[in-house]
């Protein structure tokens, strides 16, 4: 780095290997800091910043803010339907991210978790996941609690041996498909 200007360097300290962007700007290696972060600006939005790993404790996303594990670079939010797409043969999903949760990580919703992706609407396999998509992997011992009057919107994939508890009042949003 070859600085063009005067400029302040700071030191960020993590207790995983997960990053959160708030603001579009500022980068967080704590997911509690970047709620309190999140909770001073205009944009209460959090984005998952890269594949990592969520460390064991309790985190809270409070009401009206949001934590979205991406799909796109564009960090896209989809709420009560997914991206769409168009296509004549099906394509293998991909995870563009992936947040794992480690065990004993609780991550309580009073907001919105998307976890971002797609689905093919033209026929023949209208309704499957397609393209990329935002992925939770949960560790056994890991939970995610939706409280009433929160949404979870798993466009993406959500995995693994934890548990997703959806309280009276919450809202969830998939995309479920049988043949």
């Amino acid at each position: 780095l070859e600085p063009a200007n005067d400029m302040t360097v700071q030191a960020v300290f993590t207790k995983g290997n997960a990053w959160f962007l708030v603001n579009g700007n500022s980068l967080y290696g704590d997911l509690n800091e970047a709620v309190t972060a999140a909770s001073q600006v205009s944009n209460k939005t959090i984005v998952v910043f890269n594949n990592g790993t969520l460390p064991a404790g309790d985190y809270t996303i409070p009401s009206g803010m949001t934590l979205v594990v991406p799909s796109d670079a564009a960090n896209s939010v989809y709420t009560e339907k997914p991206a769409e797409y168009t296509s004549t043969s099906p394509v293998k999903p991909t995870f563009y991210r992936t947040l794992t949760m480690a065990e004993g990580a609780n991550l309580v919703i009073n907001g919105t978790l998307n976890v971002s992706g797609g689905m093919l609407v033209s026929t023949p396999w209208p309704g499957s996941v397609y393209g990329a998509l935002g992925k939770i992997h949960m560790a056994s011992g890991s939970t995610i609690t939706v409280n009433n009057g929160a949404k979870l919107y798993a466009w993406g994939f959500i995995t693994g041996s934890g548990s997703v508890t959806a309280k009276s009042g919450s809202t969830i949003y998939e995309c479920f498909q049988f043949m």
